[in-house]
């Protein structure tokens, strides 16, 4: 499998990194907290094979991911996210986390 394609989304002072890779149906990944989205590598091969397009957003800290990290809530993880999948006009999709 090829390399996952990088960007970089911004809103005011977040900026989250995505790794996408495939095409299909939306499969959108989150690790879980502390961890980056290469823990789903191996996972993303198989569902790429499979005709998906895996998109995962790397949290806060992580990667090329920053923004404030006090005060954060879930909200603020979620909001992170669907800055991602809008941005990628990703429409429905499948979230799969980890915890």
């Amino acid at each position: 499998m090829a390399s996952p394609n990088s960007i970089v989304v911004r809103k005011g002072c977040v900026s989250i990194e995505v790794l996408i890779t495939g095409s299909g149906l939306a499969v959108v990944i989150l690790p879980s907290l502390g961890r980056g989205a290469n823990d789903y590598d191996v996972i993303a091969q198989f569902l790429v094979v499979d005709g998906y397009r895996v998109i995962r957003p790397q949290p806060r800290g992580i990667g090329e991911s920053s923004g404030p990290m006090e005060g954060l809530t879930l909200h603020n993880f979620a909001a992170d996210v669907a800055l991602a999948m809008d941005h990628l006009e990703t429409g429905p999709a499948v979230i799969v986390g980890h915890a």
